[in-house]
């Protein structure tokens, strides 16, 4: 009994988001913050994301026009282009990032099930 209401109790405050945003913040690159939202527009192709730096500042990425594509076994999500926000702007500018983020295999099927 006090097991199930334990399990209300952690379904109210751990949604699938917060398990997902843990994810994806192992691999966000320490001086981008980290992704306290993710929001995915499948119709627009379009991800919106912010982010919150350790001086409590507030960024948001919205990538545009977003696909996963496979390069044989390999998966890959490409996008045509990245819009910065506050404190990322200069960041981004810096950042050498190409047009395609290489997904690691075990995690295709929750990139899949996202966007």
């Amino acid at each position: 009994m006090i097991f199930n209401k334990i399990k209300k109790m952690a379904n109210k405050v751990f949604s699938s988001k917060t398990y997902m945003l843990l994810a994806i913040n192992k691999f966000v690159p320490e001086e981008f913050g980290e992704v306290i939202n993710i929001d995915v527009n499948r119709d627009d192709k379009e991800i919106f994301v912010e982010l919150d730096n350790k001086s409590g500042e507030q960024g948001n990425l919205r990538i545009v026009k977003y696909a996963i594509v496979y390069e044989g076994t390999q998966a890959y999500l490409t996008y045509n282009k990245i819009v910065s926000e506050g404190y990322l702007k200069p960041i981004l500018k810096k950042a050498k990032i190409g047009k395609k983020v290489k997904i690691d295999p075990k995690y295709i099927k929750i990139v899949q099930k996202m966007v």
